[in-house]
């Protein structure tokens, strides 16, 4: 999946599982304290990109800090 792409899918599951508005997903965002991301939307979003076909560990996606380090995760696996 190109870079772009994964951005796209990163942001629209951002959005809808934060329940956060597109203006504030901007790639130095914060997962933790700008979005209030917590321990359960940690492990929705690791469910949601698997459906997408990104395997991604649980502690990585816990450890990424921002919205554009998940994006770059995201974008490697």
């Amino acid at each position: 999946m190109e870079i772009e792409a994964t951005r796209e899918l990163v942001h629209g599951l951002i959005a809808k599982i934060l329940s956060a508005p597109p203006e504030k997903i901007t790639p130095d965002a914060r997962l933790r304290e700008d979005l209030d991301a917590d321990s359960l939307d940690f492990a929705e979003l690791t469910a949601a990109l698997a459906e997408h076909g990104i395997h991604l560990d649980k502690a990585h996606v816990r450890e990424a800090v921002t919205v554009e380090a998940l994006v770059t995760l995201a974008g490697a696996a």
